[in-house]
């Protein structure tokens, strides 16, 4: 999947969905092209005074590197919501920790 910026960047905010692009070599050598099959909005992980970058979320095998981000979205205090998502990411990987910002 991809971020919106991404589209607006990369294709002119065409649809994007079933296409396919592939990484430079000089950021992963032999990697297959990818097929795009989504698009999510985008994060401003920054501050919100930062324009969002373009953004690939890839489905890394389990052990690979960089580590995987869960991004969560919710209505009124998100604090609230913390250890309901922390049990969610416990069951996917009991050894992951979160960072609730």
């Amino acid at each position: 999947m991809v971020n919106r910026r991404f589209v607006e960047l990369y294709a002119k905010g065409e649809n994007v969905v079933a296409r396919h692009f592939s990484y430079p070599q000089s950021v992963l050598s032999n990697a297959p092209a990818n097929e795009i099959v989504g698009v999510v909005g985008d994060v401003r992980e920054d501050g919100l005074a930062i324009a969002p970058s373009p953004y690939v979320y890839d489905c890394p095998t389990a052990g690979s590197w960089p580590d995987p981000e869960y991004v969560v979205r919710a209505r009124g205090n998100a604090q609230t919501l913390v250890e309901q998502v922390r049990q969610i990411v416990h069951g996917i990987d009991p050894l992951d920790a979160i960072r609730a910002d």
